[in-house]
């Protein structure tokens, strides 16, 4: 990284020790202007310094292969994040000359000045809690360790996206699959206020427990029933992760809360439904079959492709259904409902011909576009 770093500075900095050669008054449009630059060699040096600093946080981290700017080791080391604060007002001085003689006053490098600063014992385990998630995606940690597990699943409560992406990449290589304490501390997190930290236990909770299992599946019907509608919303997503298709007490549980007038709650069981009811299920048909006269266009397009997941070809009722949808308007459910009577529609049908030629003379162009793979 040091190497990149001084070589593509060297290049900037020959470019400027030539134009400082000819004593040129001004600086080239196109090129870099770097406050100070008229001082001599001195200013050079700490030009290159600021320069350093700024192309630092271009490079790819050591560690974890990111951007430095962008690096799971800086997330928990509040030295660092300091550091990245100074050499963004870095960036701006090197795009804006200043004439004040404060702005020439030499100075240290920031990233040097800030790293050396003592770390706090917060500071200090937050450090500790990334070096472990570091360690544990490289399946470099035992597997089976309460403690790296509890530091793992408590990086999914990071504010930022990326380290929770990681300690879901994680917890599989750390955990055994089916792990019961891990498990626990996941259903618990389904409860948290923040949505990142909730979608990133949905995803942990399928790659850590075990497809059909029992005990979790009660758990998350159990949260359905009591919980509010974030986490009820949650606890429906991580039902497709864990629980197999037509397993006792889902569905049943899932059309209970159909019904939902919270758009989270019943979007979420749109998505689950056509996954876990059996093909031509007659109760999710129903529900899907009554969606498609909501007032929400999303609603709606949900319940088309429900439809056409469950439905068999040749269904009377669906086919009505999706005669209608085919007619919405809004486009992305139009475009949908062509599709799904492609696949469900029985041959011949007139209505279902009929709907279709006026689909080739929708004015949105993807409506004809299924207009047209429906005939062929």
């Amino acid at each position: 990284v040091l190497c990149s770093v001084v070589n593509e500075a060297t290049c900037c900095l020959a470019t400027v020790n030539k134009s400082a050669k000819r004593r040129t008054p001004k600086i080239a449009k196109n090129s870099v202007r770097i406050s100070g630059i008229e001082e001599g060699v001195d200013a050079h040096g700490k030009a290159a310094e600021r320069l350093a600093e700024v192309l630092f946080l271009k490079q790819p981290c050591f560690e974890c292969g990111l951007k430095v700017q962008n690096c799971l080791c800086a997330a928990w080391n509040p030295s660092f994040s300091r550091a990245l604060s100074n050499v963004s007002e870095h960036r701006k001085q090197v795009s804006t000359p200043r004439s004040s003689a404060a702005s020439r006053r030499p100075a240290s490098s920031a990233l040097a000045r800030t790293q050396s600063l003592p770390l706090g014992r917060a500071e200090q385990n937050g450090a500790q809690r990334m070096q472990v998630l570091l360690k544990a995606r490289r399946g470099l940690v035992e597997r089976g360790s309460r403690e790296a597990i509890i530091q793992v699943c408590s990086c999914l409560e990071h504010p930022e996206r990326y380290v929770r992406g990681a300690a879901v990449e994680a917890l599989p290589k750390v955990c055994q699959r089916g792990d019961r304490e891990a498990i626990s501390t996941l259903l618990a997190l389904l409860q948290n206020a923040q949505d990142g930290t909730r979608d990133a236990a949905v995803e942990a909770l399928g790659v850590v427990a075990l497809k059909g299992d029992v005990e979790t599946v009660n758990k998350l019907l159990s949260m359905i029933k009591t919980a509010n509608n974030a986490t009820r919303a949650s606890a429906i997503l991580a039902l497709h992760k864990v629980a197999d298709r037509g397993q006792a007490g889902v569905v049943e549980m899932l059309m209970v809360v159909a019904g939902s007038e919270d758009g989270g709650v019943k979007s979420a069981v749109q998505q689950v439904l056509p996954h876990l009811a059996g093909k031509g299920d007659t109760r999710a048909l129903a529900a899907f079959n009554q969606d498609t006269q909501h007032e929400s266009p999303r609603v709606r397009l949900g319940a088309v492709i429900g439809l056409s997941a469950l439905s068999d070809r040749g269904d009377r009722s669906t086919t009505e259904a999706l005669v209608q949808a085919a007619q919405d308007i809004d486009s992305s459910v139009r475009k949908a409902a062509v599709w799904a009577l492609a696949a469900i529609a029985p041959r011949g049908d007139k209505a279902v011909i009929r709907q279709i030629a006026l689909a080739l003379e929708d004015p949105i162009a993807d409506v004809r576009v299924a207009g047209v793979s429906a005939i062929l």
